[in-house]
């Protein structure tokens, strides 16, 4: 392997590394043990579109294609076979020397954020010469389309919990405090000294229907505030 030329990037966890031989790119890109000193890394192939805020959603991944004949295990038929999954990288050393012939391995740079393909048609589909092709992922990374992020998914993603959780409307009543003017007369035959009453205001209550909307579970319920009508 020739000496690539390695420079620092904006964000000090990243590097961009250059290479001079593109056999020696696609066996770093495509390298199944991704560590240096016990410290793992995730490699990126480099685009006009790249940022280092948003991992893409382009990664390596190893693929089984378990039974494909022998004879389609060159470099130009696997790249058309494995062209519905991804760009074809390379295959491994016992396909390449067909020193296992049970189906042949290849690694692939595949979107991991689409829906998985898991069998194909080699051929007309259907036609009795044609082959039904099954596809076994071996090293499919997880992504994050909400923090864009590799490593884990939508459903165990921290932040997509309370954007993630169901709300419910329902109906509440709610007491409110309203002052108002006692009546004179009825006062005056309660108490007989018509000529003593005065206006004096007394707590009556009155209840109010309203509608409040609350989060599921957690901490957040809590934090759902009851409206008001004046």
């Amino acid at each position: 392997m020739k000496q690539p030329v390695v420079s620092a990037m904006r964000k000090a966890r990243n590097v961009f590394v250059r290479f001079s031989d593109e056999d020696d790119f696609l066996k770093s890109l495509s390298r199944e043990s991704c560590d240096i000193e016990g410290v793992a890394y995730r490699p990126f192939q480099w685009s006009t579109d790249f940022t280092e805020d948003d991992e893409p959603s382009l990664a390596p991944v190893w693929i089984m294609l378990p039974g494909l004949p022998p004879n389609l295990y060159q470099e130009a038929f696997l790249r058309n076979i494995v062209a519905p999954i991804g760009i074809y990288l390379r295959r491994d050393n016992a396909t390449r020397c067909a020193t296992r012939t049970d189906g042949a391995r290849v690694c692939v740079l595949m979107n991991i954020d689409h829906e998985l393909i898991h069998s194909i048609w080699i051929g007309t589909p259907r036609h009795p010469t044609s082959i039904f092709q099954e596809i076994e992922y071996e090293t499919l990374p997880a992504f994050c389309s909400v923090c864009k992020v590799q490593g884990h998914n939508v459903k165990t993603c921290k932040a997509n919990k309370i954007e993630g959780k169901s709300s419910k409307t329902l109906q509440v009543i709610k007491s409110r405090k309203v002052w108002v003017p006692k009546d004179k007369e009825d006062e005056a035959k309660t108490t007989g000294h018509s000529d003593k009453i005065t206006e004096s205001p007394v707590l009556a209550l009155e209840d109010v229907e309203i509608e409040v909307t609350v989060l599921d579970g957690g901490k957040d319920a809590g934090k759902s505030k009851l409206g008001s009508e004046s």
